[in-house]
């Protein structure tokens, strides 16, 4: 499998080990600044040189996270390098302009057990093949939604115009 690089602020540390020891289980390649710095290394050089190497970028989207300048910084190397950035949402914070444009996948809580199949799939370049289901739960979709409206308003139109103009019995 592709190697992943991960992305985040030191204080998310817990859950980042967790998510890298979760992607190790299904053998992914995981690199964070804690794996892979030696003792007297340039860890800028080390960062960019494992950006470099990875097919993917996981960022873990966080207040502090979101404030850091080397997360901005490996933000915009990856970019540069059109890898393919997954950004998840660990804590509640503003999303930089960066991250507006990209779909992130909700790690909140109990929300991570949920979507981790969403992350897998986000780790994947095979789409899923035709006729077969995908981990990824799919949305309402909102034309169906808008079709149910349209119905029922027309609906209740065409039954109150019927009321109103029905020919009332003589007394």
């Amino acid at each position: 499998m592709a190697r992943v690089f991960v992305s985040y602020s030191r204080i998310d540390l817990s859950f980042v080990e967790r998510l890298v020891e979760d992607l190790n289980k299904v053998g992914h390649e995981v690199w964070y600044d804690l794996s892979g710095l030696e003792g007297g290394s340039r860890w800028g050089t080390e960062i960019q040189e494992a950006i470099k190497d990875s097919k993917y970028v996981i960022t873990v989207l966080s207040p502090e996270s979101v404030k850091s300048e080397w997360v901005e910084r490996e933000f915009l190397y990856a970019s540069k390098l059109k890898l393919k950035i997954v950004p998840l949402f660990y804590r509640a914070c503003d999303l930089p302009l960066n991250f507006m444009n990209l779909n992130y996948i909700d790690v909140r809580g109990r929300n991570y057990d949920l979507n981790f199949a969403r992350i897998l799939d986000a780790l994947s370049d095979e789409p899923v093949p035709a006729g077969e289901p995908s981990s990824r739960p799919k949305r309402p979709s909102k034309i169906g939604w808008t079709a149910v409206a349209i119905s029922l308003t027309a609906g209740l139109g065409f039954a109150g115009y019927a009321l109103r103009f029905q020919p009332r019995p003589k007394r």
